[in-house]
């Protein structure tokens, strides 16, 4: 495995942040667990903070809220539902890049390939108001997504589209910073057309041939 790059250790820090803002909802621990109740005593027993309840928190949370947010949150959890119901994944290649000493030919610094590897990333289809969106996980920032609709689809197809660019690219990569990733753009295509089939071009012979 590389070592944990710049994106990581990011990903890393936003994710304990989001777990102090959601333990901030919670009311005071004494309020919560009253004398202590069984967390609050195997917390005592063991030394040992009894950690955070996400699900107990989202419980917490539904039952609080009025009527309309509770409708809110229900059509989110559909859409999530939705948008799980369709994730898969794909064979990815990662390039970790560096500068060299030299200039390219546009004379900006030149960029090589310090290592290469092969990891599956995640892919699914999102709901994003009245439009769809192809979601890609677990690749570089976590946030690489592309709408969803048929100019897409007929880019991942384009015989020509697809000699001038073999890979897709989901990040094109910055030296120390990003790494670059990219996925067959044939694997997102076979992904697509299994869920969204109307969005491809009619390439079947013309009516009455």
């Amino acid at each position: 495995m590389p070592p944990l790059s710049i994106q990581a250790r990011i990903a890393r820090a936003h994710a304990e942040s989001r777990a102090t803002r959601l333990a901030s909802v919670l009311p005071p621990a004494s309020a919560r667990l009253g004398d202590g109740g069984p967390r609050g005593a195997a917390s005592r027993a063991t030394g040992k903070p009894a950690g955070v309840d996400f699900a107990e928190i989202s419980r917490r949370s539904y039952e609080a809220a009025t009527p309309e947010a509770r409708a809110r949150i229900d059509a989110a959890r559909a859409r999530e539902a939705r948008a799980d119901a369709t994730a898969s994944t794909l064979p990815a290649s990662f390039e970790r890049l560096e500068f060299g000493p030299g200039k390219d030919a546009r004379g900006f610094r030149e960029t090589r390939v310090e290592s290469r590897w092969e990891k599956d990333v995640g892919i699914r289809i999102e709901e994003v108001g009245d439009r769809e969106v192809v979601r890609f996980t677990g690749a570089v920032t976590g946030h690489e997504s592309y709408t969803l609709d048929g100019r897409f689809c007929a880019m991942l197809v384009d015989p020509d589209e697809n000699r001038a660019r073999p890979r897709f690219y989901l990040c094109a990569g910055t030296p120390g910073r990003w790494d670059a990733c990219s996925v067959d753009p044939a694997d997102v295509a076979a992904y697509l057309m299994e869920r969204r089939p109307e969005l491809f071009p009619d390439t079947g012979p013309a009516p009455g041939m």
